[in-house]
């Protein structure tokens, strides 16, 4: 977990601070001719002092919220590739949701006339976006992947019987990621479903009339 925490967590602190520089010190923005976004030959001291807590907290919420079902799917005997896969999918809507909310909301400071409160209001913006978009989408997937069992250490997780995304038994439970074994799997209908089309000699591909072509399907009362 704290290898973990050192890319998904001191990463993108350290980005969006070093983005804050940029920004405020260097004047990368100015381009823009926005207020907000100007030069200020640095920050204020207090704005990294204010902002680092709640960024900090945003990014734990965000990573609870991923974690608590990647380690529920993994304890039900999913693999770790499917534990992922699933956590992904059913987090992201909330997680996105929650971002563009409190983006909305942080977004709002960068229309003072204060330049302190533009900052803050700069860093906990692209804090939340970049974590949103970057860090619990791609990043933390990615790292997860990676490092495969040392995930769970030292805690103990289901090692035989695992499923895949699908929920399909899965061989090589002692490799990295299980590869799903469909001989085992009695589910004919999903297994149908995973095949690709290959049409009989009987059998006309879609579009195809007797050997002939045709542009568009025929109605259901047409050849």
């Amino acid at each position: 977990p704290s290898i973990r925490y050192a890319f998904t967590l001191v990463f993108p602190l350290s980005f969006i601070f070093g983005l804050a520089v940029m920004v405020y010190q260097d004047g990368v923005m100015e381009w823009l001719s926005w207020a907000a976004l100007r030069g200020t030959d640095g920050m204020y001291w207090l704005t990294p002092i204010i902002t680092f807590p709640i960024c900090t907290g945003l990014a734990l919420d965000y990573d609870i919220f991923l974690m608590c079902r990647v380690a529920e799917y993994r304890m039900e005997g999913y693999t770790n590739k499917a534990s992922i896969l699933k956590a992904v999918h059913e987090t992201g809507g909330i997680i996105t949701a929650a971002g563009v909310i409190m983006a909305i909301a942080f977004g709002g400071l960068m229309f003072s006339q204060t330049d302190t409160l533009n900052q803050i209001g700069w860093i906990l913006f692209s804090s939340v976006l970049f974590d949103t978009f970057v860090v619990r989408t791609v990043l933390v997937p990615a790292v997860l992947m990676l490092a495969g069992p040392v995930n769970w250490w030292p805690r103990k997780v289901p090692k035989e019987g695992l499923k895949d995304e699908f929920g399909a038994p899965a061989a090589n439970v002692g490799a990295m990621e299980a590869v799903p074994d469909y001989a085992a799997w009695g589910n004919d209908d999903h297994k149908e479903s995973l095949r690709p089309f290959s049409p009989s000699p009987t059998q006309n591909a879609p579009g195809q009339i007797n050997g002939g072509t045709t542009s568009s399907w025929n109605s259901p009362g047409g050849l």
